[in-house]
């Protein structure tokens, strides 16, 4: 879990001393558990998976200047967790762009292409899309934060902050284009389509089967959090790269194309894996180009099942939710996977995709405006 670490070093502080401030937690947690400052303003954890901003209330509300936006930016990459240190407790929030609410200090002249000023504690989004921004919620709540284009963030911060309106829309999907995407949902009904997912499942299975010592190793795992663990597995099947974008790798067959989102499972873990941008899918489909998701299914004997699912398969439908970040103006949101899909990486699973109910799902996700 994002955080853990930084959750022992406090418990330990406060098993120990009675009172706490800044200076000495920041100490403890360099000394004790190997925290190290990750340049002017930051912390980095010992395993390099997340960074610590460190403030001080004395009161038991947050109010103070916390960090620019620019560093935030800068680091935006990675999670981000605000620590706010009382005399007598603790409390920890992701502070990532997808979680600022606005900036309210030296925020003069911030535009979307100056980025200047800072944000308050009382800025940050304490309850994001109905989830609590706390240590329990910080793995999902990352997991959507990567689906953010941190343009759109950008946009919300400057618009919250100086009323200034975005240019930026929802992707515009006119007669034209949706005569495209219709076109596109028709293609997995051909025999064209068949040779592209048979080349894309072999592909990715070579892979998978090359670096399978690798990924049960790292799967088997229990010292990082499920994105360390999923980015790494994905980093072993396309040799290296992470791509944060609709899809982790590309494939064009026999003149179609398509973008392959690689989830890792295991077994008996709970998992409700992000899935994709709704605005980037649709630009992608009037591209013609399909999206798939390659489950990486790692038992507890260290076998792998895997299976290459197109998103608007059937009971892939059926299992996507869609989260709406801002209601739908700026951007129609981002989906997440139902955690009952282990159905979907089971041996004997067959496709059951439909044309009508994909484009009615489709016709669902354009009208989310």
């Amino acid at each position: 879990m994002i955080g853990d670490s930084l959750i022992k070093a406090f418990e330990s502080y406060f098993s120990k001393y009675k009172k706490a401030d800044k200076t000495s937690v920041i100490a403890y947690c360099e000394s004790e558990f190997g925290f190290k400052k990750d340049g002017r303003s930051v912390y980095m954890d010992p395993s390099n998976q997340y960074r610590v901003r460190f403030s001080y209330s004395a009161s038991g509300t947050f109010s103070n200047v916390v960090l620019s936006l620019s560093t935030v930016l800068k680091i935006d990459y990675s999670p981000l967790i605000v620590a706010v240190i009382h005399p007598n407790f603790y409390e920890l929030m992701l502070c990532n762009s997808t979680f600022i609410e606005k900036v309210s200090h030296s925020s003069k002249n911030l535009t979307e292409q100056k980025i200047r000023g800072s944000f308050l504690g009382s800025n940050i989004i304490k309850t994001w899309n109905g989830i609590e921004n706390t240590p329990d919620n910080f793995d999902e709540l990352f997991a959507f934060h990567q689906l953010i284009p941190v343009e759109e963030n950008i946009a919300r911060i400057v618009e919250a902050t100086n009323g200034i309106v975005s240019t930026r829309k929802p992707f515009r999907v006119d007669k034209d284009i949706y005569r495209v995407i219709k076109s596109a949902l028709e293609i997995p009904l051909n025999a064209k389509y068949s040779a592209l997912w048979q080349s894309i499942k072999r592909e990715l299975d070579n892979r998978t089967c090359n670096r399978r010592s690798e990924i049960v190793l790292v799967a088997s795992r229990e010292d990082t959090n499920v994105n360390i663990r999923g980015n790494a597995i994905e980093q072993l099947i396309t040799r290296g790269k992470n791509k944060h974008s609709l899809g982790d790798v590309e494939f064009t067959v026999g003149g179609l194309s398509a973008a392959v989102d690689i989830k890792s499972v295991r077994e008996n873990k709970a998992s409700c894996p992000k899935l994709y941008n709704v605005d980037k899918f649709l630009k992608s489909l009037s591209r013609l180009r399909h999206h798939f998701i390659y489950f990486v299914f790692i038992n507890e004997q260290g076998g792998i099942v895997t299976n290459l699912v197109n998103v608007l398969d059937k009971e892939m439908i059926e299992l996507t939710r869609i989260q709406h970040h801002w209601a739908g103006r700026l951007s129609r949101g981002v989906t997440q996977l139902d955690g009952k899909f282990h159905n979907l990486v089971a041996g004997n699973w067959q496709t059951t995709y439909s044309f009508d109910r994909a484009k009615d799902f489709v016709d669902h996700l354009i009208a989310v405006e």
